[in-house]
């Protein structure tokens, strides 16, 4: 390097040697001697920001006065993602990403720079989350943190809107699970909006199907509102995630009580009380309901089938006579 300081191979090789050997401040110079021989600014930021990766365990300082420096230079500066803990203060992300055009990249510095600021200054970390996601989508986790923010003041329409557009973005079911069911939470207790809580839930619903806290909720608040044909609906969609036989069987007895209480539908009762008995058939009760709607309705070749089926399955022979 020293008999040639304008061969990229040999300050690259130094540089790579210092940082092997432990030795940032070398491996540091070498890159930014290497940068006055690079003619693409492109290419000289990119290794400036490696220069400042060195550097930014033991000289956080001139490591973002260096990324600073890349991001002038060129908006592949953005690599210094890894260099957050050494741009100090706050402000200076804010500063950083007034410098980058690609919007995608000043966004994600927008929002981490409005996550550092929440504690201390929560309307302007607000505004600089929002800032980000107007720019460009940059995940859920930026609608989390407006969410956040917003109910802290209390503003429960405009965090309610940030949990759904967070909901509504990409990630794992688990993330969006979670997120519609605080959206549920909020929209019932804190807007009274029975309405948007149960769309909430259905969404989940649709994520996670048998999860019991969403399909009991949704239920009791179709139920205040008489939509028991909406009750019918979600338990036929959580019946379909149910596969041991015992609570098949229950799930289609609450099915029969469903119809034939609150529908006044004979028939679809029958069907549930028939399918409980399927599914358990020493089920007595679906049995004994099965059999007095066929009575009721003057089925009396389905109600002796019914007993004839209930002799063959009982082990006791004085109760199979009696059946019989």
């Amino acid at each position: 390097f020293q008999l040639d300081p304008a061969s990229v191979r040999a300050a690259a090789g130094l540089a790579r040697a210092a940082g092997l050997s432990g030795r940032p401040d070398q491996a540091a110079d070498a890159l930014l001697e290497l940068t006055q021989w690079v003619d693409d600014p492109a290419a000289a930021a990119t290794v400036r920001v490696q220069a400042a990766t060195e550097l930014a365990d033991d000289r956080p300082e001139a490591a973002a006065q260096i990324t600073r420096g890349a991001l002038d230079l060129s908006d592949v500066g953005v690599r210094a993602w890894g260099l957050w803990g050494a741009l100090a203060p706050d402000a200076g992300l804010e500063k950083i990403a007034a410098a980058v055009g690609a919007p995608g990249a000043r966004a994600r510095l927008l929002v981490e720079a409005a996550r550092r600021r929440r504690e201390a200054d929560p309307e302007r970390a607000l505004a600089l989350a929002r800032e980000a996601v107007g720019l460009a989508p940059v995940g859920a986790f930026a609608w989390d943190l407006i969410a956040e923010l917003e109910q802290a003041a209390g503003r429960w329409a405009e965090a309610a809107d940030a949990l759904a557009e967070g909901a509504a973005a990409s990630g794992p079911a688990t993330d969006r699970v979670d997120r519609l069911w605080r959206l549920a939470d909020l929209r019932l207790y804190r807007l009274g909006d029975i309405d948007g809580a149960i769309d909430a839930l259905r969404r989940l619903l649709a994520l996670e199907p048998g999860w019991p806290p969403a399909i009991e909720r949704v239920e009791r608040l179709l139920a205040s509102q008489g939509d028991w044909e909406a009750v019918a609906q979600v338990r036929l969609a959580h019946l379909a995630a149910v596969d041991d036989p015992h609570d098949q069987a229950d799930e289609w007895f609450r099915m029969g009580v469903l119809y034939e209480e609150h529908l006044a539908d004979s028939e679809r009762a029958k069907h549930a009380y028939r399918a409980a008995v399927a599914a358990r058939p020493d089920f007595f009760d679906a049995s004994k309901a099965l059999g007095r709607l066929l009575l009721a309705s003057g089925d009396w070749v389905g109600y002796a089938e019914l007993l004839q089926e209930e002799a063959q399955r009982t082990g006791a022979l004085d109760q199979r006579i009696r059946l019989l």
